[in-house]
């Protein structure tokens, strides 16, 4: 109203009030998906989840979806020194939160990766492709597979000269099969 910017929890609630509308009548089906609503104004950054009845709720930090409980459980235990992080170390736990969601024979890489961004003088922008890669380092993500690479490279890499695997890094749990 009058050129103002909208305040984001007042964004959040026209979109929960959206949602609960198709919950009310036997003729429209509810939209059946949460949103995570990340956005930054004059009271500082914000972070909502909506979800399909309309209800909504703010967070310090949130993850959703079908294996988000690893990811909570991360954010849980190191939320408190969010605070004191700057933005890349921000994005590096977002990520370590994400990682921890991924089924045991994926990777996270550059081309399964975005990462978006809002914040003080700061428009939103998404990064991906290869502004992604500093961020995907040591977490035992790779790069996107380079076109023509054989699928077994890395597989010949890692073993040894006996053609067996390398043993896990140290403080890596190992297991034990009898």
């Amino acid at each position: 109203m009058y050129d103002s910017p909208i305040q984001s929890e007042r964004l959040v609630l026209d979109v929960a009030d959206k949602h609960h509308e198709c919950t009310l009548t036997s003729s429209r089906r509810p939209y059946g998906v949460g949103l995570l609503v990340a956005g930054y104004d004059r009271t500082g950054p914000r972070l909502f989840q909506t979800d399909p009845t309309g209800n909504y709720a703010e967070f310090h930090s949130m993850a959703m979806g079908a294996r988000s409980q690893s990811a909570k459980t991360y954010l849980e235990r190191n939320f408190q020194s969010f605070k004191d992080c700057a933005r890349n170390e921000l994005i590096r736990h977002a990520v370590n939160a994400l990682h921890g969601c991924l089924e045991a024979e994926k990777e996270l890489d550059t081309a399964n990766t975005s990462i978006a961004i809002v914040g003080k003088d700061e428009k939103f922008h998404i990064l991906d492709g290869e502004e992604v890669a500093p961020f995907l380092v040591g977490l035992g993500a790779a790069p996107a597979p380079q076109p023509g690479a054989a699928a077994g490279d890395d597989e010949a890499k890692m073993a040894d000269d006996d053609g067996a695997p390398p043993p896990p890094a140290a403080g890596a749990p190992g297991m034990d099969v009898t």
